[in-house]
């Protein structure tokens, strides 16, 4: 399983691949730039500020832990969950 040790908010140089969701981060947008492990292996890579959000929101529907393309698996907890 992936684990984030570390994230910061960068503006983006060049284009890169948001994580999350796998569409395109244009050149000079904010982003969040992650670093993690996985399996003793270190690993980095950028996020949607939208994205991050999201997965901050939605840990529980993410049993399998984060993964590229995630977002695109899940759908998003109804508010009323969120309550509670």
């Amino acid at each position: 399983m992936l684990e984030i040790t570390k994230k910061r908010p960068v503006t983006t140089r060049k284009l890169h691949e948001c994580f999350a969701c796998t569409q395109t981060i244009d050149k000079g947008i904010k982003a969040i730039y992650a670093t993690a492990k996985q399996d003793e292996q270190h690993t980095h890579f950028h996020l949607h500020q939208k994205c991050n959000i999201k997965l901050a929101k939605n840990k529980n529907a993410l049993s399998d832990g984060v993964y590229r393309g995630c977002l695109n698996d899940i759908e998003s907890t109804p508010q009323w969950l969120m309550e509670v």
